[in-house]
Parts: structure tokens; sequence; C-alpha cells
């Protein structure tokens, strides 16, 4: 049966600018979303910062009606039927605010109880329930005032658990939270999933993710494929916004027009600072691997450790050349760092960084065999689970280096442009 169903939602939003005649602006910022959410299913919705993720959740739990399209969750219309559907739900977001600061923890819970409807008489052990779950037994009677951020979202994701809802709705519920309660709201959301709710998530770690979905789906031999293709993810977001940060930050200094006059050529000038990005995103992969054995008890049982080893440098190589084409667009235009938000998702997810491509679309075949991403992941997924790390490893390499060869001759041109189009400083 299905819990939640999403047919073409829309949201816009309207403004107006200019003076003395404003004219009208439509800010789309959720673009015709559909999908279906199973009972006891466990959902997470996936893209850059600003695609309108969390936007989608406040339709579908009534804070805001669609523009367009139809959502209903548990069989009623978020639009006509708001009543219904906020019995059933449960909404953790995250962040400060959303608490009564001059109430004690106890108090925001007794309130928000007598607000859902909890019977008077489970009240008292549902909420020490939720105080164990969270960590604050013993801090309950202190003012919210005084609590620390991550404190607050411990609180936060005890109310919104007090009703026992039949669909919760999680929107970066691990922020400000420590690794011990982070595994522990893990855990929760596990049991709620056993128990038949269905749980739809926001994650603000994208290795958290990989890690609920893969342990969700009952596969706990793809654990350690899930933590390092998150890692993966984490090493091409270095490159992306570090390449552009970095070049956009020599702007900022004064320093790109001084580069540029050196009589070291362009490229060469980018190369260590694109590369040394990708160097940086390895952290990535040690920290996302050591996350998943410590808090997820991942078995660390690589099938050719020596050449993932190997596999992994290679992988980070061809990101940086990648990353060196795309130091063009950030050299020529003054706000392309803007560009890396819609390009973070597509990328990992054209590449096969956490899930196969055969899973696409057959059209984006031919895109995806196009990227050194691609191949580079396939590579260290080989060296992970096993199968030909060679191969893909040697074409990561071919294509990293026509990569080059393509920037070094696009940076030629974008040298010219921007230097015609005044772009190499900020004003």
């Amino acid at each position: 049966m299905t819990a939640i169903e999403v047919r073409d939602l829309r949201r816009t939003y309207t403004s107006r600018s200019g003076w003395p005649r404003p004219r009208r602006v439509v800010t789309e910022a959720v673009r015709g979303v559909s999908f279906d959410v199973g009972r006891g299913e466990l959902f997470g919705l996936l893209g850059p910062n600003g695609a309108g993720k969390t936007t989608t959740i406040k339709m579908l739990n009534t804070l805001l009606l669609p523009t367009s399209g139809t959502a209903r969750v548990l069989g009623h219309d978020v639009a006509r039927e708001p009543v219904p559907v906020r019995r059933r739900i449960g909404y953790v977001f995250g962040g400060d605010r959303g608490l009564y600061e001059r109430l004690s923890a106890l108090d925001n819970l007794r309130y928000f109880a007598e607000l859902y409807g909890v019977d008077p008489r489970e009240q008292r052990a549902r909420i020490a329930e939720l105080l164990d779950l969270v960590g604050l037994r013993g801090r309950e009677r202190e003012r919210v005032e005084g609590y620390s951020r991550g404190m607050r979202q411990r609180l936060h994701i005890a109310r919104g658990l007090l009703h026992r809802p039949d669909v919760l709705f999680l929107d970066e519920p691990s922020i400000g939270v420590d690794p011990v309660a982070a595994r522990d709201l893990r855990r929760t959301v596990a049991d709620l999933r056993s128990d038949g709710t269905t749980v739809l998530l926001v994650p603000l770690v994208y290795a958290t993710l990989a890690v609920y979905l893969f342990r969700a789906a009952g596969d706990p031999d793809r654990l350690l494929t899930a933590s390092v293709g998150a890692g993966l993810m984490g090493i091409w977001s270095s490159v992306l916004f570090g390449s552009g940060g970095a070049v956009q930050n020599q702007r900022w200094l004064g320093t790109l027009e001084v580069l540029v006059l050196s009589p070291t050529r362009l490229p060469l000038v980018l190369l260590p600072i694109t590369l040394a990005t990708a160097v940086v995103g390895t952290y990535s992969m040690v920290a996302t691997v050591l996350w998943g054995r410590l808090l997820f008890g991942v078995p660390l049982s690589f099938a050719h450790p020596v050449l993932f080893l190997v596999a992994v440098p290679v992988c980070v190589l061809a990101l940086g050349m990648m990353g060196l084409l795309l130091a063009a667009a950030f050299v020529l235009l003054r706000n392309a760092n803007a560009l890396a938000n819609p390009l973070d998702a597509p990328i990992w997810l054209l590449s096969g960084m956490l899930l196969p491509i055969t899973v696409l679309p057959a059209w984006t075949r031919p895109i995806s065999w196009a990227l050194p991403t691609t191949w580079g992941s396939r590579s260290v997924h080989a060296a992970t689970s096993g199968g030909d790390v060679l191969t893909p490893m040697g074409i990561a390499l071919a294509l990293g280096a026509l990569y080059a060869l393509l920037a070094v001759a696009v940076l030629g041109r974008v040298e010219h442009r921007a230097r015609a189009a005044a772009s190499l400083a900020l004003a």
C-alpha cells in the first residue's frame, strides 16, 4: 500500500523587483516532482542546495500549498485535508528554532504531547522513553535557552516522535548532533521502519543516506560499497566546490590578475589548485569509511586492498583533470561558482559513485562513458567488491589526460575572452 503519492507537484514564488515600475518575477522552487513511497519504506530526497527538497517536504506536511499538482499522504489530499494528514505525520527539521526557549525540555514535550493528542495516561511514560532515547535524561528540567545546538536538535527529534506518527519527515535531522546521538537516531529510524513507519529523509551527510538506504534494502554486503561510494561523492564535491572556490578566492584577493600576468601558462597555474582540492577530498573517503566502521560496524573487507590504494589516487587524478576543465568557466565568469550546485548531484549520479549506472535511462549511458569520473569510480568499486580494476583504471587515466589537453586548449581561449570581458577582477 502507498503511504505518499506525489504527481507533478509544483511550487512557485512570485516577487516584485525594480523601481519605479516593478516587474513581476516568478521563481520555480519545485518543478513537476512525481514519486510514490510505500508503507514502511525509507525514502531519501537527494539534490543540491536550492533544489527544492525542503519545499517538497513542507508541501507534503501541509505547511505549504502546492501551486499545482497533487499529493496524498495516507490517502488524504495535503491541500484539501490538512488536519487528517497532520494527525498522522511527524516532522523533524534541523536548526535552533521551533522550540519554546523559556520553557524546559519537559514542558516543551508536555505541551506538544497535548497538541498532538497523546493520551494523558501515556504521556509521562512516552516522554521518559524519548528523553532516554535522545540522551536528555537528567537535563529535561533545564530551560531550552541554555541548551547547546546539539541538545536542541535532540529535543526536536523527541518532539517529532511523541505521537508515534505513521509517516515521519526528517529534514536534515542530524545537524548539530554528535556522532553518538546520530548513531542512536539511525538506530531509531531503523526500528521505526521495522515497525511499519514510513520515513521520508533529507540527509545532511551523503554517507548517512547511503548506509540508511542500503541497510534498509536488507543488503549488508553492500554497506562497504555504500561507504566507498559516499566517499567518492565527497571527493567530487571537494573538486567541484574547491576548484571554483579557489579561483574565486584568487579573484577576491586580487591575485588572479597577477597569476594570469605571470609568464607561467595558466593551465600550469590552475592544475596544482584543482589537484590540491581533489587530494583534500580524499579525507572524505578516509573519514566516510572510518565513519561507517565506527558507527555502523561496516566490515573493511576489500576484495583487492592493494589495488584499492592505487585506484583511489587514480580516481583523484581523473577528477582533478575534470576540475581543471571546469576551472576555465570559473576564470571566465565572476559568478561561475554558482554552477557548482547544479553540477554536484548529476555528476556523481551519472558516474555511478553510489548507484550503478545501469539503473539510469539508456540515453544517459554515452554521457556516463565520456566522464573520467565514471571509470575512476568503477575501478574503486571493483577494488572494493571484486572485478576488473585495471581496465577502468586505464580508461580513467586516458580520459583524464584527454580532459587535461582539452582544458589547455580551452583555457587559452578563456584567458583571451576574460581579458576582453574584464572578468579577471571583481570589478
